[in-house]
């Protein structure tokens, strides 16, 4: 008798369509494995952009005639804030706010709009990001971000950006919250081309509809980076990029 109960539980569920629901709630498609690894790489690309505006915003070189500008002050707790409504973000179009503090070689704060600080070894600089629009090409995207910064200019050959902080990036409705560790990335500064990269970013991505959350190990070793993505036992992403393709698309 006893041997009777599962086999009519399960004809029960899937007669009622319960099964197919589980299912469809544990496994992807091949096209939904395609929408996850595509909401991704416009995860990144949005990253990526943030990273670049932030740099170019420690040492003063962003053009903020499009914004509204706060400067730093003693009076604020030396926090500047940036704000751009509209296309003038690189990024997107929409709503962007960027606070920050930097501070100059001599670990002082200062405002890289007023002071040049182009001829410093290296800046450090606290952002905090909010971002509500769209990309540049149109997916809807809310973007919040809390990081260190520090650019290092000593080398005229070589420029290093070092990342350490959290990312939390809605593109469409997939949500990837992201943690950057130590992330270095070494530019050519005639070019503005990433050369290579070190450190890690790691976290999960959300799934619109879906149980379970997929997985991110990026690890940047030189020239290259591992792209691990993986959800449950289905593999989005396992490979192997360059930090160009990287840095331009995110696999």
């Amino acid at each position: 008798m006893y041997r009777l109960v599962l086999p009519t539980l399960f004809l029960a569920f899937a007669s009622c369509g319960a099964l197919t629901d589980v299912l469809d709630r544990t496994t992807l498609s091949d096209a939904e494995l395609q929408d996850v690894k595509d909401n991704y790489q416009g995860a990144v690309r949005a990253f990526n952009d943030l990273e670049e505006f932030a740099a170019s915003v420690a040492n003063g070189t962003v053009d903020i005639s499009g914004s509204t500008y706060d400067p730093p002050t003693s009076e604020n707790g030396w926090v500047g804030t940036l704000r751009y409504q509209g296309p003038d973000f690189p990024g997107g179009d929409g709503d962007f706010v960027l606070g920050f503090t930097v501070l100059d070689q001599n670990g002082q704060p200062v405002d890289p709009f007023e002071t040049d600080v182009t001829g410093d070894e290296v800046l450090t600089m606290d952002v905090g990001v909010d971002f509500l629009g769209t990309t540049a090409e149109g997916a809807p995207l809310e973007l919040h971000a809390d990081f260190n910064l520090v650019l290092d200019q000593s080398d005229p050959a070589r420029e290093v950006v070092t990342l350490d902080g959290t990312f939390s990036i809605r593109h469409n409705d997939y949500v990837a919250d992201l943690t950057a560790r130590t992330l270095v990335f070494s530019y050519d500064p005639a070019t503005g081309l990433v050369q290579e990269a070190t450190g890690m970013i790691d976290g999960t991505i959300e799934i619109p509809g879906f149980a379970f959350d997929a997985d991110v190990a990026i690890v940047a070793h030189g020239e290259t980076a591992s792209v691990d993505i993986a959800v449950l036992d289905q593999t989005i992403e396992d490979g192997v990029v360059s930090i160009a393709d990287f840095q331009a698309t995110g696999a």
